[in-house]
């Protein structure tokens, strides 16, 4: 009885394909473009906002200094993080027809709903 239910699920697993994530750029960055990316950046770093260029992510990469953002909460411990020189770093890829945002240390994923992008 257990043989058919394995085959099954073998059968399954080798089923599925991954979408191949391709290394992308923002082309044509629109307000609310610009909206999304801030957005998704101030979501990873746990900000209420954060100011970005209007070509954030037009070459498919940023890098946040920590040091430059700006949260009226304290920091934690009152320490400073520019003092270390700490940065965060995103890139930008296409699953798909979908725009997304890759925070590196941590792999988190933003969807950047209403951005338009192309492959690098």
């Amino acid at each position: 009885m257990k043989w058919p239910l394995a085959l099954v699920v073998l059968a399954g697993c080798g089923g599925a394909r991954a979408v191949p994530e391709n290394p992308a750029r923002i082309v044509h960055p629109t307000p609310e473009s610009r909206q999304a990316v801030a957005r998704a950046v101030a979501q990873a770093l746990e900000v209420s906002h954060i100011a970005l260029d209007d070509d954030a992510l037009t070459d498919g990469a940023l890098t946040i200094v920590l040091g430059q953002v700006r949260d009226p909460r304290p920091l934690m411990g009152g320490h400073d993080p520019g003092a270390t020189g700490l940065s965060e770093r995103f890139h930008l890829v296409m699953i798909g027809e979908h725009c997304v945002l890759i925070r590196d240390r941590t792999d988190q994923r933003y969807d950047l709903i209403g951005t338009t992008c192309a492959p690098l």
